[in-house]
């Protein structure tokens, strides 16, 4: 998930999500009287998000966003293509025990968009996304409940060819994919923390790929177990996670063409810290 370029032209999914939460739910964003707001994008991969959608929707007062990323190469590409006097890309752990100090109780807003269902310790994350906050700062972040993707990694995990590559394919599992009820499991965490909730709900969402080779794209382009394996391989093993696919029945056709289609649950979550 580090090659930048190939998320860049294989991310639709997650652009699409993002556009659809900003769209619904940046009213609910407390934005200053004064202006000069300061806010921090978790998991700004490419930074196309963060620079197209996010600057492009804020007020004109509002002052600095920082998109951060885990991967030194996404904030590098981020970086040199997303250049703007108000826009800064830094590197970030979200689920580090140590938040850095120059970072914590900096930000009037959070924004999360795709990242946090990578984060198994829930709480951590958002332990750290309260300490970022100015009091009154409020928090916007969107990602997955629950995706078949994330079955069908563990049904690969358990073929012979590709255990040793996936031998820890659950920590790449959101937390969330076999409860009944996530969003009264985040609401608690978020409580437990000192958050007011305003907004914790699931929404069933579906996403389609409307050819085979978009579709092959992107599993490169997110699949945290593609780099493991040996470039000569790569192709075997996305036909095998083809063949889970259609074991699933998420194939339909339309104009001869083959299409995936992907059923998913989304978090959408508004918050705000405490005085």
């Amino acid at each position: 998930m580090n090659n930048a370029n190939l998320y860049s032209s294989s991310n639709s999914l997650q652009k699409t999500d993002a556009k659809y939460v900003i769209d619904n739910y940046f009213e609910n964003i407390k934005w200053l009287s004064n202006g000069g707001d300061i806010s921090l994008d978790i998991g700004c991969g490419d930074g196309e998000i963060t620079s197209e959608l996010l600057l492009n929707n804020m007020p004109n007062t509002h002052g600095m966003i920082i998109g951060t990323d885990i991967s030194c190469e996404m904030i590098k590409h981020a970086t040199i293509a997303h250049q703007n006097t108000k826009l800064q890309f830094r590197q970030l752990d979200i689920s580090t025990k140590m938040l850095p100090k120059q970072f914590s109780g900096k930000f009037d807003h959070v924004f999360s968009f795709y990242c946090l269902h990578w984060i198994q310790d829930q709480r951590q994350a958002y332990q750290n996304i309260y300490d970022l906050l100015k009091p009154k700062g409020d928090v916007l972040v969107t990602y997955l409940a629950s995706n078949p993707l994330f079955s069908i990694y563990e049904s690969i995990s358990k073929l012979g060819k590709w255990q040793s590559y996936m031998q820890d394919y659950d920590k790449y599992i959101s937390p969330f994919q076999k409860s009944l009820y996530p969003e009264k499991e985040l609401k608690q965490i978020l409580k437990n923390i000192g958050f007011e909730v305003e907004l914790c709900k699931r929404e069933t969402r579906t996403f389609v790929y409307e050819d085979l080779i978009t579709w092959r794209k992107s599993v490169k382009a997110v699949n945290p177990f593609i780099e493991r394996i040996p470039e000569s391989k790569r192709d075997e093993y996305i036909d095998e996670y083809l063949e889970e696919i259609i074991k699933r029945d998420l194939i339909s056709e339309n104009n001869n063409q083959i299409q995936i289609n992907t059923p998913y649950e989304l978090l959408v979550v508004y918050a705000q810290k405490r005085m």
